[in-house]
């Protein structure tokens, strides 16, 4: 059985960027916000030095919860 998640579900977040700069944090806080849909989960950003491929400059990772 599978279940719907949607962005309520989504508990906690965490945004891993390669770039601080204040315009790059603009653009990536305006998408994240636009994606959450007025959801207010935790969330965390964290800067690393790359991701999985060197194009790739911001990931998301979501801790939601459902019920059965």
């Amino acid at each position: 059985m599978f279940l719907k998640a949607t962005t309520d579900n989504i508990v906690q977040m965490r945004i891993y960027v390669t770039d601080l700069r204040a315009e790059k944090q603009e653009i990536a806080i305006t998408e994240v916000i636009r994606f959450l849909n007025g959801a207010r989960p935790s969330l965390t950003g964290i800067r690393v030095q790359a991701l999985a491929g060197p194009d790739l400059q911001i990931e998301a990772e979501m801790v939601v919860q459902v019920k059965s």
